[in-house]
């Protein structure tokens, strides 16, 4: 029985680091071991495996995430999780999302 995956959607991050600020990234995803984050713009939601609950860094004003702002501004973290989940559906991120043939 094989799996199949669906092909990875990215762009490089190559000019960014490269200090090209021709190409800004919209946002960036990643899940890792139940740990997961979305940053987009000056925001970073953030859930630890160990902690489900998100936690909001607003990056611009607190580099070091010391500061959890999630409470200030639900509706960022209501915004950005449903982006994080939309992601995670349409990336396959959850085990469960494999097609068996």
């Amino acid at each position: 029985m094989a799996t199949i995956l669906p092909p990875t959607t990215s762009i490089s991050l190559l000019p960014t680091f490269e200090g090209k600020k021709d190409n800004v990234h919209n946002a960036l995803f990643n899940e890792h071991f139940k740990s997961k984050y979305i940053r987009a713009g000056e925001w970073k939601l953030v859930s630890l495996s160990s902690n489900t609950s998100w936690h909001l860094y607003k990056i611009n004003d607190d580099q070091t995430e010391l500061h959890d702002v999630a409470k200030q501004y639900p509706e960022v973290v209501q915004r950005l999780s449903e982006r994080w989940k939309e992601w995670a559906d349409t990336h396959w991120v959850f085990p469960n999302r494999t097609i068996k043939l």
